[in-house]
């Protein structure tokens, strides 16, 4: 009792309750306890419109003294000023309310404001603290996999790695099997900081034990921390395995098909329904007729694969159906084995007998199409039974296969070559000193120089396209179980033919012909790649559950009518751009007619996915190489290719690969998907200056101030995660969050400068066309880069500022299923070779693209003049030269006339209009073969040259400049 009339400060002067200052010491006497409701605010959480102060007397009068809060910066805000008789009875109290606007809480930057009380005119005490923007507590456990056994309390050891102070108030257990479990909640508070641990015992109760015990597999639970004045908990998972024996379970299909001479193609499938893992070996099949055994087949993997407890492993097993002689086209058993590691795991369920039938060789009824692409090929087939598309499997990983081959020499110095996936496997691999990896084979189509493969011969770009579509060839008739010999082929629009004749013969020489499209009146052997999507958009019976499951039922419904179709088809490698007229009278009569098409050529190295990649990359790694220099590391030791780039074997470039991959992926899941940074800033993006200005886009002051507000936005993005490279030591670093950045001002100016402008000029080709301009237009999104959100963003601010929105007219921007986009090509593809002959009511009809040509000699019988083309659709600075070959008579002058013509025919008229025309006069000294030479000087201008052929480099022939052609 005497203590409390003491001061507590030097227990010398007597105070009295209303005491303020002790006369002894001078120091103050007052007991004040306050509260700050929220006392922090962590980043990304919603900010509160007011911060409520609670203030309690708890000893001696507060009348006269006042509270306000102070920052670091000396900034006040005051709060009460109170009176000399407000608060001098102990136990009052009062909440002051003060909006968050005064405190400037709607910045980015953390900030802390303390609680002033001020007593007297030199005397100030802190009273609480509010803290803004902290960093949200990153919670781990230091173990999350467990193995329960009957009755045990499990032991989580809770770190705090990174973030700001948490105050925690509970930790919540949850988990669901078939109805939710009642699980004890642990009642722990404690303030936790980094680095900071902290330990527990979760007791496991009778009903958790027993659903532990059906569950092999295992049980997840769910832990939410929650935390004082953060909305959300932090959420957390716990795997909890009661120890139940790995029980591998073997399965087949039914019934499998192969073709007779060829492999059989066996899927397998291996799932571990026990509770630990187990290792699979070797696979011993027999295929037998009755008890006779046609051939016995052993498969030794280079290594066992781990299959872990709930887990399965699918593969497909080839197995050569020859045994000294081929197997006859009959029926057969077909026993599988699936061999195990460990002796002691039960493999009662590893054995199994299917059906296997083998057919004799016969061509395929139906349809199949290739869609080989710069960086994957997919195919579809159309069987005459179904009623769709099927996209046909090409590997165990995916629906699509990478376009790259890898040549090596076996153990016997004889040429081989695997595709796909096992190309890559072969270059990460190492195993092969002179290898020789090539991708991206579709656009070297027409180089004349010749490759030079490990067993010293040379094979030409066209032979090696041959080599990759032969294997592909052979998957395809190992799967449908029949023989392939024509396909529907597709091209990118700025396709020209040079390449368009090297693809087409690359082709034949795998042994596929192409398979005649019929478009209006007129048969086509290839297939442009912007077609398929609307052609699986289009209300049609014979598609529409297929388009419900894929495209989806917001395009045209089951509307009729006349519609626009801009479809954009960022691919891998290339972008194709065309704009259709649709008209749609019934389910059972529609048209389609391609009005125009544009898109990306050999060069533009900007405008599809693996170049917004590149580009990320590009402005991504300078803060990742400056944070190594800052921790110490030398950035070659960390070495990066992207993944499309041209690489050789060896250890550096199988790590450089590797490190590229990941950082794409990084980049990729980071920033491009739907809740990505980039998805936020989509819609204001999408009316800012600059999309298609070539002087804006440097000085627009709109997008100065969006560059700056988003680089912040990217940075705490890429901030929520560490990227992982490996090095040539043999050791992986982790880059932090405080190490990456995207320099978001140089990529979106990157971006507008390289992508954003080429295409608006692309797009404004098109935008001439009048027959959609009082229609509302559906723009269709596909290909890899089409999922890239600033794509989306820059189209509609193209289209907008190209057709501005009229009364009643509607921009429909729609995005087609990831997933099927893959595809989307190949599918549609199927459907547009086929419609025309189930569904006469349906008509596509092609645009003539305006063709570069030459005007022949007169026909000897009509003489009407024959057209000789060069390529199709406008040539670009980055297509090179595009040649014909043109016979001179002489000897005298000879005038030639080269002209842009809207008519692709064989034989013109007099009648057919010319768009322009270039003539000159050549003298002729005799008889020979000659070449019209045409390369674009610029986007606007096409140099015209007759040329006399010296050698395959065309710029070492000797020519001459007949003039020049201006575009537009």
């Amino acid at each position: 009792m005497q203590n409390d009339i003491l001061c507590p400060h030097c227990y010398t002067w007597r105070c009295h309750p209303d005491d303020r200052f002790c006369g002894h010491c001078g120091d103050n006497l007052l007991q004040v306890k306050t509260v700050v409701e929220p006392a922090r605010i962590y980043q990304g959480s919603q900010v509160p419109s007011q911060i409520t102060t609670i203030i309690r007397n708890v000893r001696g009068g507060l009348g006269g003294t006042s509270f306000f809060w102070r920052n670091a910066s000396g900034t006040q805000v005051p709060i009460v000023n109170l009176d000399q008789n407000d608060f001098n009875q102990p136990g009052e109290e009062v909440s002051y309310p003060i909006n968050s606007a005064d405190l400037a809480l709607q910045g980015n930057a953390p900030v802390e404001w303390s609680l002033i009380h001020k007593v007297a005119p030199t005397k100030e005490y802190p009273r609480a603290t509010l803290s803004y923007g902290v960093a949200v507590p990153v919670f781990v456990f230091e173990k999350s996999d467990f193995l329960v056994q009957d009755t045990e309390t499990i032991r989580l050891t809770l770190l705090h790695k990174e973030g700001g102070v948490a105050l925690v108030e509970r930790i919540a257990v949850s988990a669901y099997e078939g109805v939710a479990l009642s699980l004890p909640t642990i009642e722990a508070a404690f303030t936790s900081s980094k680095d900071d641990q902290h330990t527990f015992n979760f007791p496991i109760n009778g009903e958790l034990l027993a659903v532990l015990k059906g569950r092999p597999k295992g049980l997840d639970l769910t832990l939410d921390v929650f935390i004082k004045h953060k909305p959300k908990p932090v959420e957390l998972k716990v795997t909890l395995r009661f120890p139940i024996p790995a029980k591998p379970v073997l399965k087949l299909p039914d019934k499998v098909r192969g073709l007779e001479g060829r492999s059989l193609r066996l899927p397998i499938e291996v799932e571990n329904q026990g509770g630990e893992s187990c290792q699979l070996s070797s696979v011993q099949v027999e295929i037998r007729r009755g008890r006779e055994v046609i051939l016995p087949f052993n498969y030794q993997p280079p290594q066992a694969y781990l299959l872990e407890a709930g887990k399965s492993h699918s593969y497909i097993l080839n197995i050569p159906l020859v045994n000294d002689e081929q197997i006859a086209a009959k029926r057969y058993q077909c026993d599988v084995e699936q061999m195990l590691v460990e002796e002691q795991v039960d493999s009662s369920q590893l054995k199994l007998t299917t059906e296997l039938e083998v057919r004799s060789s016969q061509d395929y009824t139906g349809i199949v199409t290739i869609d080989f692409g710069t960086t994957a090929t997919a195919v579809a087939f159309y069987p005459q039974e179904e009623q769709g598309a099927i996209s046909l499997p090409l590997s165990e990983k995916d629906s699509f296969l990478p376009t790259a081959i890898a040549y090596y020499l076996d153990n016997e110095d004889q040429l081989q070559y695997d595709i796909g996936y096992e190309a890559i496997a072969l270059l990460d691999s190492g195993k092969f000193s002179d290898l020789v990896y090539l991708d991206n084979l579709k656009w070297r189509l027409d180089e004349s120089e010749p490759v030079l493969l490990p067993d010293g011969n040379e094979r030409t770009w066209e032979d090696i396209a041959a080599d990759y579509l032969k294997k592909i060839k052979n998957i395809i008739e190992e799967y449908i179980v029949a023989v392939v010999k024509q396909v529907s082929i597709t091209h990118p629009s700025r396709f020209h033919p040079l390449l368009m004749s090297a693809l087409n013969r690359a082709y034949e020489k795998a042994g596929l012909a192409p398979l005649s499209i019929v478009m209006g009146s007129e048969t086509h052997k290839t297939v442009a790649e912007s077609w398929p999507s609307v052609t699986t958009s289009l209300p049609v019976r014979d598609i529409k559950t297929f388009r419900h499951n894929t495209v989806g039922d917001g395009v045209f419904r089951d509307d009729f009518g006349k519609y626009g179709v801009l479809t954009y088809d960022v691919g891998g490698g290339s972008t194709d751009m065309s704009l259709f007229l649709v008209e749609i009278e019934n389910f059972a009569k529609m048209r389609v007619t391609e009005l125009g098409t544009d898109g990306t050529g050999r060069g533009d190295d900007r405008f599809f996915g693996n170049g917004f990649s590149a580009l990320l990359f590009k402005h991504l790694w300078p803060s990742c190489e400056l944070w190594l220099k800052r921790k110490g590391y030398d950035p070659r030791q960390f070495p990066i290719t992207l993944p499309w780039d041209a690489v050789r074997p060896g250890a550096a470039q199988v790590i450089a690969r590797e490190n590229g991959r990941r950082c794409v992926a990084f980049v990729l899941e980071h920033l491009q998907s739907d809740s990505g940074a980039f998805s936020q800033m989509s819609v204001r993006f999408r009316n800012s200056p600059g999309w298609d200005d070539k002087e804006k886009w440097a000085q627009g002051e709109e997008l100065a101030n969006l560059i700056t507000e988003f680089q912040e936005e990217c940075d705490s993005s890429l901030g929520q995660s560490s990227l992982t490279l490996q090095g040539l030591s043999n050791t992986d670093i982790l880059i932090q969050s405080d190490g990456i950045s995207l320099y978001f001002g140089r990529f979106i100016k990157d971006f507008i400068k390289t992508c954003s402008i080429p295409m608006f000029e692309r797009l404004q080709r098109l935008s001439q066309l009048s027959d959609v301009s009082d229609l509302d237009i559906y723009v269709l999104t596909s290909g890899r880069g089409g999922f890239f959100p600033l794509v989306n963003s820059m189209l509609e601010a193209h289209i907008m500022r190209l057709r501005p929105e009229k009364s009643g007219q509607k921009l429909m921007p729609v995005r087609i299923d990831p997933v099927f986009a893959k595809t989307i090509v190949s599918q549609g593809s199927c459907h547009l070779a086929r419609l025309p002959r189930v569904a006469p009511g349906v008509i596509f009809k092609a645009c003539d693209l305006a063709s570069l040509g030459v005007r022949g000699a007169p026909d000897p019988d009509t003489g009407i003049s024959k057209f000789i083309p060069l390529c199709a659709g406008i040539p670009t600075p980055a297509d090179g030269w595009a040649v014909a070959e043109y016979p001179l008579l002489g000897p005298g002058e000879v005038c030639l006339s080269f002209y842009l013509s809207a008519d692709n025919k064989d034989v013109l008229s007099d009648n057919d209009k010319c768009l322009g025309e270039v003539s000159g006069m050549i003298n002729v000294k005799e008889d020979g073969p000659a070449h019209v030479m045409v390369k674009a000087k610029d986007e606007n201008c096409l140099d015209i040259y007759i040329g006399f052929k010296s050698g395959d480099d065309c710029e070492s022939w000797d020519k001459q400049l007949l003039g020049e052609y201006e575009l537009g």
